[in-house]
């Protein structure tokens, strides 16, 4: 599983830039003024924040779905749609009020779906077979 780190995105402030439009731009401003410090602070380096919810820790994507990470593991994908076309700063907004407020509504109220992980034990057990049989190669090889 994808372990929670941060990752550079496009420049928030420039990824809609073809078509800034004063929905746009209310839309980050009011973003930009809801959210604590250290996640404005993310969402302008990286656009997205980082959320802190009772269950787990919430990663909310401008132009993506949110992740879900558990014990900092990324462990499910959520959508949200809204009922009406808004920007996508709308969205953040709308998804960080429901998980500040009311964790179980965003629940039952978003698509959620787990991140199958990805099976490592065939490749890892191969790897070691492998290894061993290098290594009594070299021993036999000296020792002879």
């Amino acid at each position: 599983m994808k372990k929670l780190t941060p990752i550079r995105m496009e420049d928030p402030t420039r990824d809609e830039a073809v078509e800034q439009s004063p929905a746009r731009l209310k839309a980050q401003q009011l973003l930009c003024e809801i959210l604590p410090p250290d996640a404005r602070e993310q969402f302008l380096t990286y656009g997205y924040f980082d959320f802190e919810g009772k269950r787990t820790v919430y990663r909310i994507f401008r132009h993506s779905q949110t992740e879900i990470y558990l014990n900092g593991f990324l462990h499910a994908r959520a959508c949200l749609q809204l009922t009406i076309p808004a920007p996508s700063c709308d969205r953040m907004i709308a998804e960080y009020l429901i998980l500040r407020n009311d964790e179980t509504l965003y629940w039952s109220k978003a698509n959620i779906e787990a991140v199958k992980a990805a099976s490592t034990r065939l490749p890892t057990a191969l790897l070691l077979l492998v290894d061993a049989g290098l290594l009594l190669k070299l021993i036999l090889d000296y020792v002879i």
